[in-house]
């Protein structure tokens, strides 16, 4: 979906480089040209403005296509007589021109060829830009096969006009083809572009440049260089702000630094941008841009897990956009709606947004991206209802459309949606290829966005190596320099001062070889050290990533097995699932991240709680209150301490509240000093006291007593309006001889 969330941002930047329109004034002072005593050649370029302006009025008026036809038919006679090459080339374009107005592509691609075949051979450049920018216009953006063409075409344009001095031209095109770049995926050939484009602007002293800084952002977020991505938004947005820009444009950068720091799961931070983002867009009644701000909003909300503010948000959006005639963004507001009734499990609710969304998608012509978010979005809402045939019907439906768009990301989305279907359906056999398929698609995604960052890497180290390499030359030119006054000095003082000067250079030639000799072998040292190193962190990366899609597997071969089993022997195997999962959370995470020995326990256990409530299938029956400081922890503290919060949820949301079903669970984890406090409490009916004191109690207090011997914790449990269990245990993320994986379990828990 990325590529449907970054085109609301960038193409509303599009500048245009077209030819120039004429207004009522400057048509009526051609008219009087024409009617004056002039050279032919001023009568010609009069006649051919004219034609121009009569072929951009909006629509095919015959009345103007007759007189454009015309007006260059006079041209042509004039030509006659002063024979002129460059006139030619004109008269050619505009007939290029007046052939795309009557919808005769092929001929007038013939002539805008001719045209510029004319014009090349003449020293006029600026006539030649405006060939090939004309030309550029019968090619369609979306087409994959005529994008590169006109990529082609516009690369010449900007060359054109860049030739003829035409600065801002150039830059405006050079602005256009990085946008052209990018929808073609070309994302390192649109950045080469867009320098050249900035570059430009600033040698015109043009300030408005915050239109590039975007393209920029979008730029580098496609390659996944966020931090890069983010720099050149805020840039934009300071551009914009310091010339109090309040149009669209901003609307475009808002949002694109909401994205960016969604993906960096910066969630809050981005929600304040995107809904300025949304506050511009709903001025300007743009109702496109509307939907797909609201869109990313709700996701961020919803990441969160603060579903019931996503659908407060919508309830307040106005209901003019739901029926709107823009039917890719009713789609996506209508998508909205279903997606958080499905979070909220409020089914009945989306009911009317799933049908709005099936008439458009079945009478209206709609984009491949919003048809795939219509797909994605009523087979969730089906699966998550039950419906599992209507389900059935939209993933067959979506699958032909992704197979046709061919994103292994969105191939690999479809894949897990069939194996939740053929799972919840009993189809195991299909569902476990179907998850084979996705975990195959989804290691491939990830082998090639590490061979991006290791090429980003290589680029930046030999750049650097460069750098020092001249530095260095730099440093010895200067001191032989100095070396060669010193010499004439002495030389002109005395010969024995010249024999003995002689003497001394040797010695520093000598003593200079031999540091430059060290030099080199230090720097190829490090060079070895540096690539170990990169090595090995790749190879602690793919370990983790190994790991946890060995548990993955492990909770799916838990999960098929359960289908068989009832009772008590069905709930060991789910605690056993929610066991595996935390572990396998933690392992997810350490590859995902430059990180490898520490996890940020305020980023994973939200997203970990949020598993087990929607395991149980609780969202809407406890709340839990989170209160976790960014506290990082070693992987030997990290397992042990994510097993005991699994433990103690789990207690809780099974046994303490048996009548009131909306209860509270909380937990917090501060830090004061190296003392590390873990609280878990419930306000429910509490556990039994000879449960607590009782040396041998259950297996789950057992479990948490014998894990916080691992991480030499203090464990406390105690009735306080419900159970309440306290951790205490100094931070020790950097030992890595206590590592829990590689200790004997305990007695009590094996």
């Amino acid at each position: 979906m990325n590529r449907f969330v970054l085109t609301i941002s960038f193409l509303l930047l599009l500048s245009s480089v077209r030819g120039q329109d004429q207004t009522r004034h400057s048509v009526d002072s051609l008219i009087k040209i024409l009617n004056k005593s002039l050279p032919d050649t001023a009568h010609v370029s009069a006649l051919l403005k004219l034609a121009e302006f009569q072929i951009s009025k909006a629509g095919e008026n015959k009345a103007g296509v007759d007189s454009a036809a015309g007006y260059i038919a006079q041209a042509e006679r004039l030509n006659a007589r002063i024979k002129s090459d460059l006139v030619n080339g004109r008269i050619l374009m505009a007939k290029s021109s007046l052939l795309r107005k009557i919808g005769q592509r092929d001929a007038g691609i013939a002539l805008g060829e001719k045209a510029i075949q004319v014009l090349n051979q003449n020293s006029d450049k600026y006539l030649l830009a405006q060939a090939y920018s004309e030309l550029s216009h019968y090619y369609d953006d979306n087409d994959p096969k005529q994008l590169v063409t006109k990529i082609k075409i516009i690369k010449a344009e900007a060359a054109a006009y860049q030739l003829a001095g035409k600065v801002m031209l150039a830059a405006k095109a050079y602005g256009f083809l990085g946008d052209l770049y990018m929808l073609n995926n070309e994302y390192e050939k649109a950045i080469e572009v867009l320098q050249l484009s900035i570059a430009a602007y600033k040698s015109a002293h043009y300030s408005k440049v915050h239109s590039v800084y975007l393209q920029f952002a979008s730029a580098y977020f496609s390659l996944g260089n966020y931090k890069q991505a983010l720099n050149y938004g805020l840039t934009a947005l300071h551009t914009a702000e310091s010339l109090k820009d309040t149009t669209m444009q901003l609307c475009g950068i808002y949002n694109t630094i909401g994205i960016i720091l969604m993906d960096t799961d910066q969630n809050e931070k981005a929600i304040v941008y995107l809904k300025n983002a949304l506050q511009i867009a709903e001025r300007y009644n743009d109702a496109s841009n509307s939907s797909t701000v609201l869109w990313n909003i709700v996701k961020s909300y919803i990441r969160l897990n603060k579903t019931e503010e996503a659908a407060k948000l919508l309830r307040d959006f106005p209901k003019k956009y739901l029926e709107s005639k823009d039917y890719g963004s009713a789609i996506v507001i209508n998508g909205s709606f279903i997606y958080v009734y499905t979070a909220l499990r409020q089914y009945g609710k989306a009911i009317p947004y799933c049908n709005r969304v099936v008439d458009i998608i079945n009478h209206q012509q709609i984009s491949e991206e919003v048809l795939d978010l219509a797909y994605t979005l009523l087979v969730r809402y089906y699966f998550a209802s039950g419906q599992y045939s209507l389900a059935r019907q939209y993933l067959i439906k979506a699958t032909n459309l992704v197979h046709k768009i061919n994103e292994p990301a969105m191939i690999g989305r479809n894949s897990l949606q069939w194996f939740k279907l053929d799972s919840a359906e009993g189809n195991f056999r299909s569902a476990n290829q179907y998850l084979l398929k996705y975990h195959q698609i989804k290691d491939s995604l990830f082998n090639e966005a590490k061979s991006k960052q290791i090429q980003q890497l290589q680029i930046q180290f030999e750049t650097e190596k460069k750098e020092h390499q001249i530095t260095l030359k730099d440093k010895d030119i200067r001191l032989l320099t100095q070396e060669n006054k010193t010499a004439n000095l002495v030389r002109n003082l005395t010969i024995g001062g010249i024999f003995l000067l002689v003497i001394i250079v040797g010695l520093l030639y000598k003593q200079f070889r031999n540091k430059e000799q060290a030099n080199m072998v230090i720097m190829h040292k490090n060079k070895l050290l540096e690539q170990l190193l990169s090595e090995k962190d790749w190879l602690l990366k793919e370990v983790h990533h190994r790991v946890k899609n060995n548990l993955h597997t492990v909770i799916c071969l838990l999960e098929l097995q359960a289908a068989n089993l009832e009772s008590e022997a069905l709930t060991a195997i789910e605690n056993c699932q929610h066991r595996i999962y935390c572990m396998s959370l933690i392992h997810q995470k350490l590859y995902q991240s430059d990180e490898l020995k520490t996890i940020d326990m305020a980023v994973y256990l939200p997203e970990f709680i949020n598993y087990l409530s929607e395991s149980f299938g609780i969202l809407q029956q406890i709340r839990f209150n989170l209160d976790i400081e960014n506290l990082k922890l070693g992987v030997s503290q990290a397992i042990p301490l994510a097993l005991i919060i699994n433990e103690a949820v789990t207690n809780s949301i099974k046994y303490a509240f048996p009548e009131n079903p909306n209860g509270t669970i909380t937990i917090q984890m501060v830090q004061r000093d190296d003392q590390i406090t873990l609280m878990i409490a419930d306000n429910g009916i509490g556990m039994p006291q000879e449960m607590i004191y009782t040396p041998r109690g259950s297996l789950g207090l057992n479990l948490i007593r014998g894990l916080c011997q691992d991480i030499n914790a203090q464990a406390g449990f105690e009735n306080d309006h419900g159970t309440k269990v306290t951790i205490t245990f100094k931070n020790d993320q950097f030992n890595e001889t206590s590592d829990f994986l590689n200790q004997p379990q305990q007695e009590a828990y094996s």
